[in-house]
């Protein structure tokens, strides 16, 4: 069904001129935004309170889980509803970024079947582009590694990934590296 476009006739707005009919208005709105506001209040009430309780539980699961767990030297358990609840470890890897550090990572690669971890980029310095016109091409071998691979080749290693067998312990990965097993509780 087609609807016209025709011109809307103008509203009676006089009842509006009697003031106690428009302080009723006003005072309807003025209630209203008393209650948006006591709601409003409510809920960042409840916001805090879901922060404060979320903060509590993962501080609570990060350490007197995690620690029953190795004490008890299990890695899955059943609760009371059935649910299974295991102990994952979680590998973080960040390592250093200032060239020195990169440097020494990547002869710490080379020695470790890492090399192709390794992403270079040659860099010319503003005093050096005349020579690159020239012939000489003088440049600064910048280095660089995905960290997710560097993780993941580390793992193997380590032995850590399936069907892995260790080549290196936890100690032989420099501390530029910074790499770090962290345990985490989960529910299936």
């Amino acid at each position: 069904m087609l609807m016209e476009n025709r011109p809307q006739e103008p509203q009676d707005l006089s009842y509006l001129e009697d003031a106690s009919v428009a302080g009723g208005f006003i005072q309807d709105v003025k209630s209203k935004i008393a209650e948006m506001r006591r709601l409003e209040m409510r809920m960042l009430g409840a916001e805090a309170e879901y922060k404060d309780a979320k903060a509590k539980f993962e501080a609570y699961k990060a350490t007197a889980v995690v620690a029953a767990f190795t004490s008890a030297g299990i890695t899955q358990i059943q609760d009371e509803q059935g649910n299974s609840i295991k102990l994952v470890p979680k590998y973080y890897c960040n390592p250093n970024k200032n060239d020195e550090d990169r440097m020494k990572l990547a002869q710490w690669l080379e020695h470790n079947g890492g090399e192709h971890l390794l992403k270079h980029e040659g860099k010319v310095s503003a005093d050096q582009y005349d020579a690159l016109k020239e012939a000489g091409i003088p440049f600064a071998d910048k280095l660089d590694v995905n960290t997710n691979s560097l993780k993941a080749h580390l793992m193997d290693l380590l032995g850590y990934k399936k069907g892995s067998q260790a080549r290196i312990d936890l100690t032989a990965i420099p501390d530029y590296v910074h790499f770090v097993i962290d345990n985490d509780v989960v529910t299936e």
